[in-house]
């Protein structure tokens, strides 16, 4: 229509906001240099004199009784407006604005009123060409805005809604690079469907518009454009990953609900497939390993130049300030979480001319101190300002100030900023009463801001230029970031998300645990790591509670670094003196104690400490004194008991019988199948409770008590996993049987909001076992274990990230690979190995007990990180046959197995089993031979896996010797090796034979031409009666064919020195020296007193039996499980070889145990991992 154009009509934008008053709407106060009130034209009343189009937006944000002032305007177009001190009409009160016909007629009279002594009226005219176009959202509940008496206003029109065609057509002719495709499937996921009821007429048009806005995560024709212009400046592989990105920003996909969040994922998963979303998900969520371009992780600018920085893999341009004194200076610590986001916040300034940005995240995370760094990076000026619940929409745009009388308006930040082309920092955006933040929409959205003063701010000098009317135009180099707290709960501001898409959104949560642990260490380098993991882990706890609601205060990682900071700077200030800043208020809330008070338990921090005593505790403390206060504390301490053992003694010696034998594997493949099983269920655990709390301190750290019920069967198998690519945080994973369900627990003192969650997998019916075996089923000793053959077991994959689950009497799924069996996006595979799969016999119903093969832990296999295509130790598992004295190397990995059949293995033909119609009559007997009880155990070393088999029930050598089998099965594809080892006792001691469970480095056979250089700490599976504790095989000579074996023995009770036992505290007060007793005390005497009552064995050492041994890697040391069924409880036992010493700690109370579940100690004890 040629408005706004060169020579033709002009054209006004004028933006409604709530606090406009009826008088704002024609009129704005001002003052002349000599500080009388005039009264000046608003952009309406400019238009009506000009002839000019006025653009009036968002009508919907003013009430109808402000908007009737229109009325006179619209119907009649005149109007009456104030005057005062007009230099050009001395004395004029008023002036009436009328249409052009009436104006000639009026002004005669107007002339002839002027004669009498009545005030003087000034006459104006109402241009013909004067037109309004209004525009406003639909009338709601809320916002009733279009009144009957104002609905006659005006000739009502209805934008109409796009169609899925119709935005398809739009993207495709603004952004020609992006595929059709791709488009398409972005407007069939997120974007408003097709209607068949879109044919003119009202009821179709409304079902449309309602259809459009119910649709499920249907976005904005805006945020459609903005996320295709992302993707469109992206590489075109790269495209479609971007449009995610940016979808997934514009929905605040960090801070959706989990059902919400859910959703939205499903719905994109639909039409872009699964890895795409994964990986945009990943991105917006930040939790990707993105390495940074430079290797510096502190600096996020890499190589720079003269005018070009590095922020990240993104080259920027570096500004010129002309006032250096606006550039932001701050100390900064690039964490992975900033360092990307830095990345992105350059990549969209500079790559998409993203001019207005919009950072939500929680309080304190450090959204000013990122935008700040970036500002500081690039060498931009800035100007801040910050947003509070009483600022106004003309303190956002201009400050009025008094001077010599005048009034006088000052630029804000705002207008300096985008006059002068600097960045604009907005803080606190959501604190702001929402109708102050929407000016800024006319900004963003329409490049127009009107001022307080007349003035206007424009992307481009068009429009009417009469008195009072200046557009200063916006510069381009002007950007602007406002930062807003996430929406909801605890951070209850404005309702800004329902006006935010028209920023590019980027979100930013609290830092992941490693990089806040990096973030607190550059911070507070004086003060120990641990504190500091134990400070982080309580913050990771506050957050979550404040996310479920618990707690209303947003502890952040503000509040965290001022505690470090504390205790850098006052290393001997207590914590709980440094927790007292941020917990003042809480320890004043009853309710909210008993909500922190798990929390600082679990952690080891005393709530009586952290909070202080409750108020209603007036009592005084037991002791006064410090010092008796700090005797009482150390009494409390109770840590196991050190007990010296004999001297090394000789056991006996190993040698090597005969020639090493090369062995012949079968080179099989195997075949994977996807698994057809639910997600995991998260259970709650049925009881957590934590040692380190009160004033006392012990070895014991939690205790977790699974929510088993009597319908489920006993607890077979424990591993320990990593719970997440991410995170080092491990996690327990348990097998139970009857029916067969995997359960996972992960660490209750990881940092996260999966930290102690409880999670349980059901693997079928199918793996039953309890009902397939008879009473009394083999058993055979798997490193140190006692294990019922058919019984399911479990290993751990490192390399693969998995877990093997082996359920030897399915006959579905004899074999599953996990990966991530605690969370959500498990993946579960059928492994299928020719070799392990049970032999076709006529008539059988499923895999007999006898028949099957144990699954053999590599111990050390997670150090053993070799890059061998196949059969590397890391990606590993190990299966042995008792019965056909068979073994199975299994890479899950390549996909490649190795059958080896040991010497003496049975001829290979079918064995004999029952008929169908036995096994029906019978379901338990089991003719086939029993297999003889025998002990194998595998270890990683440095030539390969050496995996050693005894058979325990076949004496080959006499009283006082044994033989087993050393067995060398080495990484790639080289042909493994045998070797029989003949154990011969030591003379004085020929019913303790050592026969080997448990290895470290060294191999334990001999190869031909090489040794051992360095002793070999194992344990030995001896006779329960046997005092010897710990073995250490002798460094192998070169070229000699056997190694002496020593032990550590258990010294009588009556024989034992220097072990301290302090008196019965029965009276902990009476016992207490006085000051000048404690004076005169020896140093014997300050032990006995610091020193607690230690935990005791309540029966002697030879009467238990030891199970599970364990050689930590590196400890020189051996651990195991101390067991007496009669007792009721078990004991961990700790033998520390190059200190001859042992300690032993009960692992499991009688009150710990269930005697209901599993049939009660069927397959119980503890197991040491």
């Amino acid at each position: 229509l040629g408005y706004g154009a060169p020579g033709g009509p002009g054209l006004e934008f004028f933006f409604l906001y709530e606090e406009m008053s009826s008088r704002d709407l024609l009129q704005r106060r001002a003052t002349d240099e000599a500080g009388r009130t005039r009264w000046i034209d608003s952009p309406l009343v400019r238009a009506a004199r000009t002839g000019a189009l006025c653009i009036l937006d968002g009508m919907h944000r003013l009430h109808g009784d402000v908007l009737c002032v229109l009325a006179p305007l619209l119907q009649d177009r005149q109007v009456t407006l104030a005057l005062a001190n007009d230099p050009l009409h001395d004395g004029a009160v008023s002036e009436l604005l009328v249409r052009s016909d009436r104006y000639e007629v009026l002004s005669q009279r107007v002339a002839e009123d002027s004669s009498t002594n009545e005030a003087p009226l000034r006459l104006g005219r109402v241009h013909p060409a004067f037109r309004i176009l209004a525009l406003a959202e639909p009338p709601s509940g809320r916002r009733p805005w279009l009144t009957d008496e104002l609905s006659t206003y005006f000739s009502h029109h209805t934008y109409p809604s796009l169609g899925s065609d119709d935005i398809k057509q739009t993207l495709q002719v603004l952004y020609p690079r992006l595929a059709p495709e791709t488009l398409n499937r972005l407007v069939a996921a997120v974007g408003p469907q097709n209607h068949a009821a879109s044919a003119p007429g009202k009821g179709a048009a409304a079902k449309e518009l309602q259809d459009s806005e119910d649709a499920p995560h249907a976005a904005a024709l805006r945020v459609l454009l903005r996320v295709a212009r992302r993707a469109s400046t992206a590489e075109s592989d790269k495209a479609e990953t971007e449009l995610l990105t940016g979808l997934l920003s514009q929905a605040l996909f960090p801070f959706l609900p989990r059902g919400a969040r859910d959703e939205l994922l499903t719905r994109l998963r639909r039409h872009f497939g699964e890895s795409l979303v994964k990986e945009a998900a990943i991105r917006v969520l930040r939790k990707g390993e993105r390495p940074p371009a430079n290797s510096s992780a502190n600096q996020a600018a890499g190589g720079t130049s003269a005018d070009r920085v590095m922020i990240g893999r993104f080259e920027a341009p570096i500004g010129r300030p002309e006032h250096p004194e606006l550039v932001p200076n701050v100390d900064f610590v690039g964490i992975s979480r900033h360092l990307e986001l830095l990345e992105d916040l350059a990549t969209a300034m500079f790559v998409r001319d993203d001019r207005y940005l919009l950072l939500l995240g929680p309080q304190g995370v450090g959204k000013n101190r990122v935008v700040d760094h970036l500002l500081q990076t690039l060498n931009l000026e800035r100007e801040y300002m910050q947003l509070h619940r009483d600022t106004t929409v003309a303190q956002l745009t201009v400050t009025p100030s008094i001077v010599d009388g005048r009034l006088l308006y000052e630029d804000s930040p705002l207008v300096r900023a985008a006059q002068l082309g600097r960045v604009l920092v907005l803080d606190e955006a959501d604190k702001a009463p929402l109708e102050v933040v929407v000016v800024l929409k006319s900004l963003v959205e329409d490049g127009q801001l009107t001022l307080p003063d007349g003035r206007r701010l424009a992307r481009f000098a068009v429009g009417t230029n009469v008195e009072g009317s200046q557009t200063i135009q916006i510069h381009k180099d002007f950007r602007m970031f406002v930062l807003a707290n996430r929406p909801g709960f605890p951070f209850l501001g404005n309702d800004l998300i329902r006006e935010a898409d028209v920023f590019t959104i980027f979100c930013l949560d609290n830092p992941d645990a490693a990089s806040e642990l990096h973030l607190v260490k550059s911070i507070a380098p004086n003060v120990p790591e641990s504190l500091l993991r134990t400070l982080v882990g309580i913050f990771a706890d506050l957050r979550l509670a404040v996310e479920e609601g618990r707690l209303q205060y947003p502890y952040s990682t503000r509040e965290l670094l001022a505690v470090v900071r504390h205790l850098n700077r006052y290393p001997d200030e207590p914590l709980d003196v440094a927790l007292g800043s941020i917990l003042a208020f809480d320890r004043f809330d009853p309710a909210v104690r008993e909500t922190l008070r798990p929390i600082f338990e679990k952690r080891g921090v005393p709530i009586a400490t952290a909070l202080g005593a409750p108020l209603d505790e007036s009592a005084s403390p037991q002791h006064s004194q410090t010092w008796l206060r700090a005797l009482a504390a150390l009494r409390g301490v109770k840590l196991g008991a050190f007990s010296l053992l004999a001297p090394m003694s000789t056991a006996g010696v190993w040698r090597a019988a005969g020639t090493p034998m090369a062995l012949t594997p079968s080179m099989q493949n195997v075949q994977n199948r996807p698994g057809q099983l639910d997600p995991p269920k998260t259970i709650g655990l049925a009881d957590v409770v934590f040692d380190r709390i009160g004033d006392g301190f012990s070895e014991g750290v939690a205790r977790l008590r699974l929510p088993l019920s009597p319908n489920y069967g006993a607890v077979v198998d424990a591993v320990v996993g990593v719970a997440s690519e991410e995170s080092n945080a491990r996690v327990l994973h348990i097998l139970s049987v009857s029916p067969a369900i995997l359960w996972s627990v992960e660490d209750p003192f990881a940092t996260g909001a999966q930290a102690g969650r409880c999670t349980a997998l059901p693997l079928g019916p199918g793996s039953n076992w309890g009902m397939m075996v008879d009473k009394s089923p083999p058993t055979v000793r798997v490193g140190g274990r006692i294990i019922n053959l058919g019984s399911p077991q479990m290993v751990s994959i490192a390399a693969a990230g998995a877990l093997l689950v082996h359920l030897p009497l399915d006959i579905l799924a004899p074999q599953m690979l996990f990966r991530g069996p605690h969370r959500e996006d498990m993946t579960s595979e059928a492994v299928v190995v020719p070799a392990l799969q049970p032999p076709r016999v006529q008539g059988r119903v499923r895999p007999l007990a006898e028949e099957s093969f144990v699954v053999v832990p590599i111990s050390d296999a997670e150090a053993m990180n070799h890059s061998f295509e196949e059969f590397s130790i890391s990606r590993s598992a190990v299966f042995y046959q008792p019965a056909g004295r068979r073994l199975v190397h299994v890479d899950f990995l390549s996909k490649k197995a190795k059958e080896i059949v040991l010497p003496g293995a049975p001829v290979n033909e079918p064995p004999k089993g029952p008929t169908l119609l036995d096994r029906l009559r019978k379901p338990i007997q089991t003719p086939v031979e029993r297999p003889p009880l025998c002990s194998v155990s595998a270890v990683a070393t440095l030539r390969g896996i050496e995996v050693i088999i005894q058979n325990e029930e076949n004496d080959f050598g006499g009283a006082t010797s044994k033989k087993f089998l050393s067995v060398l099965l080495p990484e790639a594809v080289r042909p493994p090796t045998a070797r029989i080892i003949e154990v011969q006792a030591h003379p004085d001691r020929p019913h303790a034979i050592p026969t080997p469970v448990v290895a470290g480095d060294a191999l334990v056979s001999m190869p031909p031409g090489m040794g051992a250089s360095n002793p070999t700490i194992f344990a030995a599976s001896v006779d329960a009666s046997s005092k010897q504790l710990a073995h250490v095989l002798a460094p192998a000579q070169v070229g000699s064919t056997s190694r002496q074996v020593s032990a550590l023995l258990d010294i009588p009770p009556n024989l034992k020195r220097g072990v301290l036992r302090p008196a019965d505290p029965a009276n902990p007060t009476s016992t207490f020296p006085t000051v000048a007793e404690l004076a005169k005390a020896d140093s014997k005497t300050l032990r006995k007193l610091l020193q607690g009552s230690p935990p005791q064995l309540p029966a002697p050492r030879e009467e238990w039996k030891g199970f599970g041994p364990m050689v930590p890697k590196e400890a020189e040391m051996v651990v195991r499980v101390l067991s007496k069924p009669e007792l009721g409880g078990d004991w961990l036992e700790a033998v520390h070889v190059p200190s001859r010493t042992v300690r032993r700690l009960p692992s499991r109370a009688p009150e710990d145990g269930d005697d209901d579940i599993g049939g009660g100690g069927k397959a119980g004890g503890s197991l040491v991992l």
